[in-house]
């Protein structure tokens, strides 16, 4: 154990996501304006969080930060940037009571899904572990439905989302500051090279 690890030198929360243009981003914040006057999540994501997130590595050493970042590069070497488009309301949890509230996410999946895979490859050697069920691409709204009486479903349809469509051309290593709003801070952006 070297000094630094005695010493309780503290550690970051991570994760890894593909951002939102501006225009998708503007999209989900009017589409959440409307919602939350009629859906009571107990707490609404600040629209500057907004993100797809690939993998989430959790609590990581500051020492480990130069590999990660040499294997995200690495991960990115060879994508190609990935036509995507914002799809659909839905929810995560129980139908009565859900626990997040989300927008679903379109076009070139499968391209998102092999980039998930090549992050994965990279960050595995460096001791994070991927999680064990099947990736589905979303982008969290609220959490924690608060309502008196039972969610109901059809409250999604009265508000349609604008299906905006954007390139996404780069990842971004994300820390989690926990009592912040905005709550996330991008440390490090990973552009797509072809």
């Amino acid at each position: 154990m070297n000094r630094k690890q005695e010493m309780g030198e503290p550690s970051v929360r991570l994760f890894v996501a593909v951002p939102l243009s501006k225009q998708a981003r503007e999209a989900l914040e009017q589409w959440t304006g409307h919602a939350k006057a009629e859906i009571p999540f107990q707490r609404w994501v600040h629209p500057l969080d907004y993100h797809i997130t690939l993998q989430f590595l959790g609590d990581t050493k500051p020492d480990q930060l130069g590999s990660l970042i040499e294997g995200l590069r690495a991960a990115v070497s060879t994508v190609s940037p990935l036509e995507l488009s914002l799809k659909g309301i839905g929810t995560f949890g129980r139908d009565i009571a859900p626990r997040i509230l989300w927008a679903g996410v379109g076009g070139d999946t499968g391209g998102l899904e092999a980039l998930l895979k090549q992050v994965q490859e990279r960050t595995k050697p460096l001791g994070f572990i991927s999680e064990d069920r099947p990736y589905r691409p979303h982008i969290t709204l609220a959490k924690k439905y608060g309502g008196d009486t039972p969610f109901a479903i059809d409250l999604l349809d009265s508000n349609p989302l604008e299906p905006i469509t954007w390139l996404a051309d780069r990842i971004i290593l994300y820390q989690t500051h926990m009592a912040e709003q905005p709550m996330y801070e991008g440390i490090e952006t990973f552009p797509f090279t072809r």
